[in-house]
């Protein structure tokens, strides 16, 4: 699941308004300044490691060594993806590795014809450094610091097994030995993949316990100062995750969902909507921006990505109990319309236009 960063707060948008929509310009108490850079700080290195956590290859990492910033590296990225989306699928479906008959050649080319990234050992390393930059910035967060290490150690130890596997397929290697490394080579990349999926979710868990603290934070100080427009963003998404997730409980709990009665969501689907409107008025509305700290360019794409969100929530109840793989077609189509809207808010929630 693709997690939400954490707000960055800016003291300019509760300014511009007064904290009360006067907009007087009071100065800010020492009290709020220190909170709120307080919260700032552990915000932007959650984000950090939130990147790390989402896989994001988009994202970039400051290196202070350099002054410069660092993209993450895209091919131990993208050999996660693989090995989460293509490989053990496979080798599930074709029960490959698994029965008493051994793997044959050509099972094992439709296995790894579809992949042939590797990743060199200043790739591995250019990652294992970001997380030690990441670890000493301010302000110290131990046993996220420890997960998000061990995070990148775990998948830093997968894609050496997902290079193994595939040197041993590209250089034909596995014609000479008849296959006879093959079934060693994917118990390594077995053993990986289940050590970065237990790492995964420990630093889940510590970063979700996190972003619960700190989110608390953030929609007091936009409630405090009557900022609408950031709180009806903040809270749309919050409902839409709680949406996705009763959805999730509803299915896998029942071995049989027939029909899911639309009056069930209807209290949260005319919630989504009715901030769905405020959100759309307030792109309309300079200064509501601007008060608000919000990109214009930003606020519009969250406003299309929610409103295509509603859109296929309403299909998925109206469609959801035709069989069992209808409901799982359904659930991951909404899912990735939960991504798209996640990734516009993940840009939104942290930049702050506070210009008059």
């Amino acid at each position: 699941m693709f997690l939400k960063r954490i707000a960055i707060v800016s003291l300019c948008m509760g300014l511009l308004c007064g904290c009360d929509n006067t907009h007087d310009e009071t100065p800010p108490t020492s009290a709020q300044t220190d909170s709120l850079d307080a919260h700032n700080s552990v915000a932007m290195k959650a984000n950090q490691w939130l990147d790390i956590i989402n896989n994001d290859s988009d994202a970039y990492q400051y290196d202070k060594s350099s002054e410069e910033d660092v993209e993450l590296p895209t091919v131990i990225g993208q050999q996660l993806v693989w090995v989460k989306e293509s490989y053990f699928k496979t080798v599930k479906e074709q029960r490959l590795f698994r029965r008493k008959a051994p793997v044959t050649e050509s099972e094992f080319n439709m296995l790894m014809s579809q992949f042939e990234v590797t990743s060199s050992p200043e790739e591995r390393e250019t990652y294992r450094q970001i997380g030690k930059t990441i670890s000493a910035t301010q302000p110290p967060l131990p046993p996220l610091d420890r997960a998000g290490q061990t995070l990148i150690e775990s998948e830093i130890t997968l894609s050496e097994a997902v290079n193994a596997l595939v040197e041993y397929h590209s250089s034909g290697d596995y014609r000479q030995d008849r296959l006879s490394k093959a079934p060693a080579l994917h118990m390594a990349l077995d053993q990986a993949w289940q050590q970065y999926r237990q790492a995964s979710r420990e630093a889940n868990t510590l970063r979700n316990t996190l972003f619960s603290e700190e989110h608390d934070i953030e929609l007091a100080y936009y409630k405090d100062c009557g900022l609408t427009g950031r709180l009806a963003v903040v809270e749309s998404a919050d409902i839409v995750q709680k949406i996705v997730d009763r959805l999730y409980t509803v299915i896998s709990q029942q071995k049989k969902v027939e029909h899911i009665p639309l009056v069930a969501w209807q209290q949260d689907i005319e919630q989504l909507e009715d901030e769905l409107a405020l959100i759309k008025s307030l792109a309309k509305d300079p200064r509501a921006l601007s008060d608000n700290g919000l990109e214009e360019a930003y606020i519009k794409d969250y406003a299309m990505a929610l409103d295509a969100f509603i859109t296929h929530l309403k299909l998925t109840l109206h469609d959801v109990g035709e069989s069992a793989e209808k409901n799982e077609t359904l659930l991951d189509d909404l899912e990735q319309k939960q991504m798209a809207l996640i990734g516009v808010y993940n840009q939104l929630i942290v930049s702050v236009n506070c210009e008059e």
